[in-house]
């Protein structure tokens, strides 16, 4: 079974916290999905990293496996 993970990421995530996981879960055989919390294409993490994002917070379906919250400032 393949799980679909998504990753909400808002201005300001902690880039550790988010890269991280997003590796791992991939390539656990994870499908996972950076979801734009600000509605931005790009969000930027708290040292500056700015991370494209594959959907916006409001296209989501509720389909998915696992919630993945990173934290930040």
């Amino acid at each position: 079974m393949k799980y679909k993970v998504y990753i909400l990421l808002a201005e300001g995530y902690e880039e550790a916290e988010a890269v991280t996981p997003w590796d791992i879960l991939k390539r656990a055989g994870a499908e996972v999905l950076l979801v734009s919390v600000n509605g931005n294409k790009y969000v930027t993490g708290a040292h500056g990293l700015a991370t494209g994002t594959d959907l916006k917070l409001d296209g989501i379906a509720y389909d998915f496996d696992m919630l993945f919250l990173p934290g930040g400032k």
